[in-house]
């Protein structure tokens, strides 16, 4: 099977013994559906599909789906959300997004970090606040990866989605000014010394002491000697 083209049955049997026979047939169940047609139940293999999406665009990629018994008719779908097994990983069901190859779609694409920062040498760090971004883009045109130069990012610098090196027809859905990333200096946590803190706290009573011993002279000074009877 070659990447980008996937095919497919056409599937006239639902319910659950319906997909517990495909599923013993080695056949997995998923749904097409999306603008310009109703939805469609399809079945395919399990390893169909993993040759036909590109390795580093994985469902990203555009797929050219061809539905057997239905006059051969030929869609383009992406993947859209597949279900596994929690245990084995295998396959259960997938669904393929119907989409119009002359409008754009919305995808969320890595972002990836190339480069070592000025900022990072001069001892700072990096904080990468978005991995991914959600973007509108063409069927055709959706990128692997959108790559970030951070080499000459110094402390306390940050690249902005509007700093972002993005091909022509990509549009962002996060605003403008979002923070991708930053250099940000490693904060020196000053610890109290602990032998000031017992000396400040041996000064409190010493000085209580002090401040009660002239409060009793003067109050005996203050009183009144008793006169003999």
């Amino acid at each position: 099977m070659e990447v980008g083209h996937l095919t497919v049955e056409l599937r006239t049997d639902t319910g659950k013994s319906a997909v517990r026979k495909l599923r013993n047939q080695g056949l997995v169940p998923g749904i097409c559906y999306g603008p310009g047609g109703e939805p469609v139940q399809i079945s395919f293999e399990s390893k169909a599909l993993q040759k036909a999406l590109d390795p580093l665009k994985g469902r990203n990629t555009l797929l050219r789906m061809r539905i057997s018994g239905k006059s051969n008719q030929e869609l383009a779908v992406l993947l859209q959300d597949t279900q596994q097994d929690a245990l084995r990983g295998d396959l259960l069901h997938a669904d393929f997004l119907r989409v119009d190859v002359k409008k754009p779609v919305r995808v969320v694409i890595p972002i990836v970090v190339s480069g070592k920062a000025a900022g990072v040498v001069a001892g700072g760090y990096l904080h990468l606040e978005h991995r991914t971004l959600p973007l509108m883009a063409l069927p055709e045109k959706i990128p692997t990866k959108i790559e970030v130069d951070i080499t000459n990012l110094g402390m306390n610098e940050s690249i902005h989605v509007a700093d972002l090196n993005l091909s022509e027809g990509l549009s962002p859905l996060l605003s403008p000014d979002t923070t991708i990333c930053v250099i940000s200096p490693h904060k020196e946590e000053k610890a109290a010394s602990p032998q000031a803190a017992i000396g400040d706290a041996a000064a409190a009573p010493a000085d209580a002491k002090k401040s009660d011993g002239k409060d009793d002279k003067s109050k005996a000074a203050a009183k009144p000697a008793a006169k003999g009877k």
